[in-house]
């Protein structure tokens, strides 16, 4: 009787320890996948500025295009 509870004990203790290993298996999954997760989110960022840059630029461009087109009006007349 004693054996077999040493024994069962053993078995739980085994299992726990298994279970230990895969607890701190998972969670340093989930730390790199959150720091993997907030540079996706800066970069996404980084991306939208740069969207809005390249907005801001076309917008310019599109403003000196109508001026030289204005002025060449102007010329041929």
């Amino acid at each position: 009787m004693l054996e077999q509870s040493t024994a069962n004990a053993r078995k739980a203790t085994e299992q726990a320890n298994k279970l230990e290993i895969k607890i701190s298996k998972y969670n340093a999954y989930s730390e790199y996948y959150t720091k993997l997760a907030t540079k996706l989110l800066e970069g996404s960022g980084l991306l939208n500025e740069d969207a809005q840059k390249l907005r801001d630029n076309a917008t310019l461009l599109d403003e000196l295009s109508n001026k030289l087109e204005q002025k060449a009006q102007y010329f041929r007349v």
